[in-house]
């Protein structure tokens, strides 16, 4: 039986993988093809070199460029046109999703805890032999405890399979972002090569017919998420052991396996006790590296469970995440409100609105419960004038998620229309969430260099809850009326102590043109990305007119004389 559940894993020996620990070009053509795809991109004008190397490289940077585009072709074997539609999608997706900002946008401590109380995982303190992160599942033990997370969380009373997903993916994105921006830049630092490839342990002792039950009720998650990870994070897998493995497994991983591309499924094997993992395991770890259950000796609380749903490196990500939102400005209690239930009719269009200010960010996610319908999102100015459409498309239950973030450009509304007019008998279900909040500054993606376990923020904001939400709304409401007024003076202040360029040169700036204080109050983000300098400048230059262009040119100038001198060719332009 235990041949058999190797054989439908597609892997049978582990040796090759287990030295496996980048994806690097094999040969001068693999490198004349990835030099093809990155042509092949810029001539179609939808992804530029830059976005990839802040977006997609593994670690980040242009040092990790080459190896990035190889493991799309790969993923599309090879060919170019495929791998340039994937890369494509990947940054469109990206940005539908705010996944560059995934950093600074955490949850709400009782939907993690609520997470993680259901699916038993986390990333081992220190890397493996071969200097590759490890993230470790323990599915045998929570197969009993996922059938909890269809139960709504403390604060939830309407809670469904769409409001778990929604939280769920979003939870994910920021694991494995956190897994490709910090976890890779550490191995890679600490072994003195690229380190683009983890290691997934799986321990199914435990696992049961029962743990095959709420496996399957939750089936679509992992399917979601499955997708979302060949889609954004392509050949990243070194090997994935399951160790323990019953008979009991078999049914749904034949289920899993059809939405797992070949080349992952090759690179997954199943064990089974301890006489058969415990080699592999002591080939791989150090023994004081090695949590217990595998037959090491470390301590410790390295995997959530429903009796602990802490463990130190989610803690750490949590912090960060709550840190750089707290930065950012980003509203926690309207991202982690429940969806709103909204049944829909053969008849009129249901119609949720907004309203914004230049410059506030506004998202909203949406899920379909069964069904297909068709939605649209349109801004409508204040000062008049035709609605601006946003985002239209047929949006279903298999969907793998719907999510929109955009930037208001101008003061007004953003509605969204849901619509069931393909069908003229059933009735549809579909869960919506759609809110403004005003940022302060986007965060600048953290690197290997960051101290991302400092001391956690105020419980304030880790620790909302549902009950919170309409007090805290209340009080940000109360607090935006001053939004501009409060802007333009810190504009004409230096932009406090947040800000790259200092006090003096800020209020100078500010006096000269006032242009300036006006480009900084609609952004309200004062001066520290390079763009929103240029922004500032480019301001000028519109609000003032051709003959301030030069001036415009002068300011740049200026401020590159402040600012980090490592892209001086976008602070030139």
């Amino acid at each position: 039986a235990l041949a058999e559940l190797r054989a439908m894993a597609g892997a049978t020996s582990l040796p090759g993988m287990l030295a496996d620990v980048a994806t690097e070009a094999r040969d001068d053509a693999e490198r004349r093809a990835a030099a093809t795809l990155l042509q092949r991109l810029e001539e179609r004008g939808k992804v530029r070199r830059a976005d990839v190397v802040a977006s997609l490289t593994v670690p980040r940077g242009e040092a990790h460029l080459d190896s990035t585009l190889v493991r799309f072709l790969r993923a599309r074997k090879g060919d170019v046109d495929a791998a340039t539609e994937m890369v494509e999608q990947a940054m469109a997706f990206r940005r539908r999703h705010d996944v560059d900002n995934i950093l600074s946008r955490p949850l709400a401590a009782p939907v993690l805890k609520h997470l993680h109380a259901g699916i038993y995982e986390g990333f081992l303190p220190s890397f493996d032999r071969h200097c590759r992160p490890v993230y470790v599942l323990n599915g045998g033990a929570s197969n009993t405890a996922i059938q909890n997370l269809l139960k709504p969380p403390p604060g939830y009373s309407d809670w469904s399979i769409t409001d778990l997903e929604d939280f769920w993916l979003h939870w994910h994105l920021i694991t494995t972002e956190f897994l490709t921006t910090v976890l890779f830049a550490r191995a890679t630092a600490k072994a003195g090569r690229p380190i683009n490839r983890y290691l997934v342990i799986d321990d199914l002792k435990g696992f049961s017919l029962f743990g095959v039950r709420s496996l399957m009720s939750i089936i679509s998650g992992f399917k979601k998420i499955a997708e979302i990870d060949q889609l954004l994070y392509p050949e990243l897998l070194s090997a994935c052991i399951f160790t323990n493995a019953p008979m009991a497994f078999r049914a749904p991983w034949k289920l899993i396996s059809t939405f797992v591309d070949k080349a992952t499924a090759s690179k997954i094997s199943l064990l089974g006790g301890a006489s058969q993992y415990k080699p592999i395991m002591e080939s791989l770890f150090e023994l004081s590296t090695l949590p217990k259950q595998f037959g090491g000796t470390l301590e410790g609380s390295h995997v959530t469970s429903m009796e602990q749903p802490r463990c130190e490196s989610f803690d750490e990500i949590h912090d960060m995440c709550a840190k750089n939102g707290e930065k950012a400005g980003w509203d926690i209690s309207r991202r982690c409100v429940g969806l709103e239930h909204i049944p829909l009719s053969s008849g009129k269009p249901v119609c949720r609105t907004v309203e914004v200010h230049k410059g506030d960010a506004v998202q909203w996610q949406l899920g379909v419960e069964a069904h297909d319908i068709t939605y649209s999102a349109t801004f409508q100015p204040k000062a008049g004038g035709d609605a601006v459409p946003l985002d239209k498309v047929k949006v279903g239950a298999g969907d793998v998620r719907l999510q929109f973030h955009w930037t208001a450009q101008a003061d007004g509304s953003v509605q969204i229309a849901l619509s069931n007019e393909g069908s003229k008998s059933r009735s549809r279900t579909a869960r919506l969430r759609l809110f403004a909040w005003r940022p302060n500054q986007e965060v600048i993606p953290p690197s290997a260099s960051m101290n991302a376990s400092e001391a956690p923020i105020a419980d304030l904001i880790t620790d909302w809850s549902p009950a919170d939400n309409q007090a805290q709304i209340g009080q940000a409401e109360a607090l935006s009326g001053n939004g501009e007024l409060l802007a333009a003076d810190s504009v004409s202040t230096g932009i406090g102590d947040t800000s790259l360029l200092d006090r003096g040169t800020a209020a100078a700036l500010a006096m000269e043109s006032p242009a300036v204080a006006n480009g900084g109050s609609t952004q309200q983000r004062g001066f520290p990305p390079y763009g929103d300098a240029v922004a500032v400048a480019a301001d000028v230059a519109t609000v003032e007119g051709p003959e301030s262009a030069k001036a415009a040119a002068m300011s740049v100038q200026e401020l590159s004389s402040v600012l980090p001198q490592s892209e001086p060719a976008p602070i030139a332009q």
